[in-house]
């Protein structure tokens, strides 16, 4: 599966999650975890504007094949975005360093990073008459950081 076939499957399900949460408050327990990357700038000038594209797909690939088959993983830009439900912010975030600490060892590095674990019924509102878009919602949880 490509890239745009995966953000595609990864905002269709996140729709999905929004108005179940929407619909049934906590069904789920979903979270979003959002791997804030440096500015594509930054990222070339530390490794190169090739190898940095290239460890971003790379580290991408470490991230969907140390994740659960429920997990879905996305990249938008610089950053990475992990839907996935039942989850606890530390034990994920704990995973995530270890898994680029490892990625680093091996080569892959991205140049700096900030991991935020959203739990979405935190922030869905009140209204319940629909659930709101994946991306602006994505959008406004990346302003939260």
């Amino acid at each position: 599966m490509n890239d745009t076939d995966l953000k595609e499957q990864f905002f269709f399900q996140l729709a999905w999650v929004l108005a179940l949460e929407k619909r049934y408050v906590n069904i789920l327990e979903a979270g979003l975890v959002h791997v804030a990357c440096d500015p594509s700038h930054m990222q070339s000038l530390t490794f190169g504007a090739k190898d940095a594209a290239t460890n971003f797909a790379d580290v991408q690939a470490l991230l969907r094949e140390s994740f659960r088959t429920t997990d879905l993983i996305a990249r938008i830009g610089f950053d990475v975005w992990i839907l996935t439900p039942f989850t606890q912010a530390d034990p994920v975030t704990q995973k995530i360093e270890h898994l680029l600490e490892v990625a680093d060892q091996r080569g892959v590095a991205i140049a700096r990073h900030q991991i935020k674990v959203h739990l979405i019924k935190d922030h869905l509102s009140i209204d319940k008459t629909r659930a709101p878009d994946g991306l602006a919602f994505l959008n406004a949880l990346k302003d939260l950081v």
